[in-house]
């Protein structure tokens, strides 16, 4: 592990999307607020909620919630037969995970059940493709907030060379940028969203393998500005958090060590590494990180699948750790969704679907 971040002060300007372009004008800076991962809060207490995904029909997902004593369960909602990608974020703005899928196909359909109707009116929006080609061409689809207005917004990583990304925000905002690399050896850019200066909009992020095996994380800030990381390896996830609870993302992978111990390597973006063990390759933990206790710090923790599924949290920056039992066999938490995304891979049970 090697290198440091180099830190690029952010400009007060507010990001515009036009057709074609993504430009920058003088504006306000957004409140600093870590959107590295998505809002996934079910009852808007401020507090992370952990919500697993759970197929109750041919034709349908259900979500089951749980945070501390609380429980909650969604409207059954999504439709594996058609090969539906379930997604996570806060698209009306009202501090609620709505449920939402992506459904691929010639056109990718975005379909949200919005919590500000009581989750009784699915809202559809097409955006994307699978390109065709092959699974090599389709479209990644990742949810971030690109003008800081607290609703998730859409974004589509498109491979090539150069790789595009396309977004699409609650706003009515449309932008598109070139950014990566995935056709020509030996890039395998994979792509990754995180608000890594503060400012309350989700950057861009390439990940890159370099020579050694180690990684690149190159990053493209919404004021239009550049840095890049030599950090981790290859085959480590990327996790996205705020773990030092200071606004700003941090760059984190999760190593499996040799005798499956996961360790949480943090690139603290007020300095300095820090490492965690958290977390077994064995039983098939997978990571869910998550602000649990709602003090500003990602918390660490995994859910271990099994009859009776645990999820294992270690508050940051201290505390006890919390072992609530939730689930069974087949269910998905829905943040192994978010982070199977971002690296177009997962630690754990496998992908999202």
């Amino acid at each position: 592990m090697r290198g440091a971040r180099r830190r690029i002060s952010a400009t007060a300007v507010a990001l515009v999307m036009v057709a074609g372009a993504i430009a920058l004008i003088p504006g306000s800076p957004a409140n600093a607020t870590d959107r590295s991962i998505p809002r996934m809060d079910r009852n808007a207490d401020g507090r992370g909620d952990f919500g697993l995904l759970r197929m109750t029909s041919a034709t349908s997902y259900t979500t089951f919630w749980r945070n501390f004593s609380n429980f909650a369960t969604d409207p059954p909602f999504g439709d594996p037969s058609l090969g539906d990608i379930p997604i996570a974020g806060d698209f009306d703005g009202d501090g609620i995970n709505d449920p939402a899928v992506v459904r691929p196909g010639a056109a990718y359909q975005w379909v949200i059940l919005l919590s500000t109707t009581g989750f009784t009116v699915a809202e559809s929006t097409a955006f994307g493709s699978d390109n065709g080609g092959g699974a090599a061409n389709d479209d990644v689809p990742l949810t971030g907030d690109i003008d800081g207005d607290g609703r998730t917004d859409f974004f589509v990583f498109r491979p090539g060379t150069p790789a595009r990304w396309f977004v699409l925000s609650r706003a009515g905002g449309f932008g598109q940028v070139a950014f990566g690399d995935t056709g020509s050896v030996p890039n395998d850019d994979a792509p990754a969203l995180g608000d890594l200066d503060g400012d309350g909009r989700s950057d861009l992020i390439i990940r890159r393998t370099a020579g050694n095996g180690s990684s690149f994380f190159h990053i493209r800030f919404a004021t239009g500005a550049f840095s890049s990381v030599n950090f981790g390896n290859t085959a480590d996830p990327y996790v996205a958090g705020d773990f030092d609870g200071d606004g700003i993302g941090d760059i984190t992978v999760v190593q499996t060590l040799g005798n499956g111990d996961y360790l949480w390597v943090i690139l603290r973006s007020l300095g300095g590494v820090v490492t965690f063990r958290f977390g077994n390759a064995g039983p098939g933990d997978v990571l869910v990180q998550n602000d649990y206790d709602g003090n500003g710090f990602t918390d660490i923790a995994v859910w271990r699948p099994g009859a009776t599924g645990t999820l294992f949290i270690q508050p940051v920056p201290f505390g006890p750790v919390s072992a609530p039992p939730f689930g069974t066999v087949g269910d998905i938490p829905l943040l192994q969704c978010f982070n199977g995304y971002q690296n177009l891979q997962s630690i754990g049970v496998g992908p999202c679907t």
